[in-house]
């Protein structure tokens, strides 16, 4: 399934976390981050201890937000080219949680089916697409579906998390599942927190629009007022 962190600048993580990621899904790891307007993708570590070296001297180099990723292969070769992060162009970077079934991946690939998304659907939007309200819906609605996280970073610095609520943030870091703890059983590692926080005034604040509400579509992990939902589950590339 992979895990991708998000750690933002100023925090801290642990080694051990990282080895626990690493033990989870050892098939390949990387990392990005931004620094002076230039995008900065390392990838392709196939030991821990070559990531783990390589970030930590980036990290104490750069003090800025970094994402990093940990492949556990589902589909495609175990090589670079299947290492995330992906460059959907020089200044936005990629990482996905999950399995996409929404692209056509031969019975016999060598790539991914996470490189070939990249390729069909990423590298074709407009280069502003994270910018455009459209977009992010089909994106959302897509992750959502797929039961997929996605995160992007840009040469700016910007991270952009793709179904974050399907995540959890462990004091100031994100992490797009439970892969990071140790010995994990399958149950666990897919168990969600469906617990709502309800102003007893407005009712229910959608984390989608901002809205309050008491009408919410409770297949989603946080808050989405059916609005909304409607939108997301309609959403389609193919329609824009």
């Amino acid at each position: 399934m992979c895990v991708i962190i998000y750690k933002p600048k100023g925090t801290n993580i642990t080694n051990e976390t990282l080895k626990q990621c690493w033990d989870n899904n050892p098939d390949s790891g990387g990392f990005m981050f931004a620094h002076n307007g230039k995008l900065h993708v390392h990838k392709g570590f196939f030991s821990f201890g070559a990531l783990c070296k390589a970030f930590r001297k980036a990290e104490q180099a750069y003090n800025e937000n970094f994402v990093l990723h940990f492949r556990i292969a589902t589909a495609g070769e175990i090589d670079h080219e299947n290492c995330h992060p992906f460059l959907v162009n020089d200044n936005l970077g990629f990482v996905h949680n999950g399995i996409l079934n929404c692209v056509d991946v031969p019975l016999v690939s060598k790539k991914s089916d996470t490189a070939i998304f990249v390729e069909q659907v990423l590298q074709k939007l407009p280069e502003d697409f994270l910018d455009r309200r459209e977009y992010r819906i089909l994106l959302e609605s897509t992750a959502k579906q797929q039961s997929s996280k996605f995160a992007f970073l840009n040469s700016g610095g910007v991270c952009h998390i793709i179904n974050e609520v399907a995540g959890s943030w462990q004091q100031d870091t994100w992490f797009s599942n439970t892969y990071w703890k140790p010995a994990m059983s399958s149950h666990d590692r897919y168990t969600k927190d469906d617990r709502y926080t309800k102003d007893k005034f407005s009712g229910y604040e959608c984390v989608w629009c901002g809205d309050y509400t008491d009408e919410i579509d409770h297949s989603y992990v946080e808050p989405v007022c059916e609005r909304c939902a409607i939108e997301l589950d309609g959403a389609n590339f193919a329609e824009v």
